[in-house]
Parts: structure tokens; C-alpha cells; sequence
């Protein structure tokens, strides 16, 4: 089974048609394989955001170790 890795981007507010540094981030989270997913609009907090994923590699994400373990 294929694992994902998500992550978020927020703005502030994105103009029509997206300023150029929206768009160069949105390339640039392409580039590094990320694939946009969502797009939602929070109207009352004037909050763009948006979700992306991408196939997880290994040993990108690891566990926390639990409090109070020492390692």
C-alpha cells in the first residue's frame, strides 16, 4: 500500500490572477514533488490554504520518542 506525506501552505490573501510569488511557490512545491490536493477558502478569517501530498519516503517521518525515555 502507498504512503503519503501531506503539508500545508497558507495565505493570507491571493490575488486573481495569483501574484507571481504565489504562483513560484506553488511551482516550487512541484519541483520537490509535492502535488496540490486542496485549495479552500476560510472567507471569514481571510485565509487561503492550501493541502498538498506527495509519496512518502523513507525515513522522512520518524516517531517522537515518548516522555520520559532517555535514548
Amino acid at each position: 500500500m502507498k504512503k503519503w506525506e501531506y503539508t500545508m501552505a497558507n495565505f493570507a490573501e491571493i490575488a486573481t490572477p495569483p501574484t507571481p510569488d504565489v504562483v513560484e511557490l506553488l511551482n516550487r512545491m512541484g519541483e520537490l514533488g509535492w502535488e496540490l490536493i486542496s485549495f479552500v477558502h476560510f472567507e471569514r478569517a481571510k485565509l487561503f490554504q492550501c493541502v498538498f501530498k506527495r509519496p512518502k519516503r523513507a525515513g522522512v517521518l520518524k516517531k517522537k520518542p515518548k516522555a520520559g525515555k532517555k535514548h
